[in-house]
């Protein structure tokens, strides 16, 4: 999968990172990012989910808590989604 990112369709404020499996169901995966740095932090994510390496450094001591959204929307009508806290 390629993942790609793109500004929201409403919100300008809004970044989206948008994966689609074309090898498997046509699963449809997107992870929204909003705030200071939206744009930068939807690039980076993109940036390491395409790259071979996905080692994650997490900070011990985060300063700025935004949220982020995955959704994972399945080819049938009912859609599942997962809401995380990304430090």
């Amino acid at each position: 999968m390629t993942y790609e990112v793109a500004q929201h369709r409403e919100y300008s404020d809004t970044w989206v990172v948008e994966a689609i499996d074309h090898d498997g169901d046509g699963e449809i995966f997107a992870a929204e990012f909003r705030g200071r740095g939206a744009r930068e932090r939807a690039s980076e994510y993109a940036e390491w989910k395409n790259s071979a390496d996905q080692t994650y450094a997490h900070s011990p001591s985060p300063q700025v808590k935004n949220e982020v959204t995955m959704m994972v929307l399945p080819s049938s009508p009912s859609c599942q989604t997962a809401r995380q806290s990304a430090w």
